[in-house]
């Protein structure tokens, strides 16, 4: 058994992504979030500072003390300073748009990688870390087995998306990443909707979405969020 499903007893993982529009918003997204049966949520500083996203965090954490809740910190190295702030916070999941797996190293040495898994040898959460992601170095068809392979070595969950924001990616992409990891988790955090969902299910292991759940940055859409929750429940059923 995987971290990922240790950690949520469920093979497939619904983790709604809040943008911060404003306080109104991002408290009716946690109540959504949570009255759809999401697994969890991740929380990112876009809209709003680091410093200030752990605060909700911590928010979050306390009004709802048995939701998951994970940040994605644009822009912050993994360190013992953000991960001490995570635990005091209540975070439990770490999310990396680069896990920094040379791609050119093939299945050899991984410096910058292995730094950040020794980093996190002593944390309990979940480390989600990019890998072939949005805005990172392409990484081209024939490699992706063999990128997902080495990932899975210093990652708790791959995690990939589309080309952009809002952007699904392509079938033929997510299918090579899962046969590099076997049995290990894949998560797919852009372009997933009610539209896709299903092409994905087979695949994908964790669904992390904002975009086609929201009517507007940070303003989720009820519907969109209960039925892509309804979806991902039932194929597990």
């Amino acid at each position: 058994m995987s971290k990922l499903t240790d950690t949520f007893g469920a093979k497939r993982v619904f983790l709604p992504v809040v943008h911060f529009a404003d306080d109104f918003n991002f408290t009716r997204n946690i109540d959504l979030a949570v009255a759809a049966g999401a697994h969890g949520i991740w929380l990112i500083n876009q809209g709003i500072n680091s410093e200030g996203l752990m605060v909700k965090a911590d928010y979050v954490s306390k009004i709802y003390p048995e939701l998951w809740v994970g940040v994605n910190m644009l822009g912050v190295p993994i360190s013992r300073r953000l991960l001490d702030a995570c635990v005091y916070a209540g975070v439990s999941g770490l999310w990396a748009d680069d896990g920094q797996i040379a791609i050119l190293a093939g299945r050899g040495h991984q410096p910058v990688a292995e730094a950040i898994k020794d980093s996190l040898r002593d944390w309990q959460g979940l480390y989600f870390g990019g890998v072939a992601f949005k805005y990172q170095a392409h990484v081209p068809q024939s490699m992706l087995s063999i990128v997902a392979a080495t990932a899975a070595q210093f990652m708790d969950v791959v995690t990939t998306s589309g080309e952009r924001t809002g952007s699904a990616a392509s079938i033929e992409k997510v299918r090579a990443l899962r046969e590099g990891l076997g049995t290990a988790p894949l998560a797919l955090a852009s372009g997933v909707s009610l539209e896709n969902i299903e092409t994905y299910l087979p695949l994908v292991d964790a669904f992390l979405v904002a975009s086609s759940i929201e009517d507007d940055f940070g303003v989720f859409n009820e519907h969109r969020i209960m039925e892509l929750a309804e979806t991902i429940r039932n194929y597990d059923a």
